[in-house]
């Protein structure tokens, strides 16, 4: 598992927190979709709702939340690199 120190812990609260609520919003705006089609079963228009939710939550959270910590220690590990010159 992945260790978080607690600096990264909270640059990753704000991605959550707009995916989050950004992920609320998409179930609405599909629920709202879906409606409009009454041939829909609830089961499926409930699926779609957490499926968008998903889904926004992951492209809000992946490059604001994850990419940048991921390439701050990628440039750790080069820095840090036995017999590399720092400059």
């Amino acid at each position: 598992m992945l260790k978080l120190t607690m600096s990264e812990r909270q640059a990753l609260t704000v991605p959550l927190v707009i995916g989050c609520l950004l992920g609320a919003l998409a179930p609405l705006a599909s629920r709202g979709f879906d409606s409009e089609y009454s041939h829909i079963d609830r089961w499926q228009m409930t699926l779609d709702a957490a499926a968008a939710f998903l889904a926004t939550l992951t492209i809000a959270v992946a490059p604001l939340g994850l990419l940048p910590i991921a390439m701050r220690r990628l440039h750790q590990r080069r820095g840090s690199a036995p017999g590399q010159d720092r400059r």
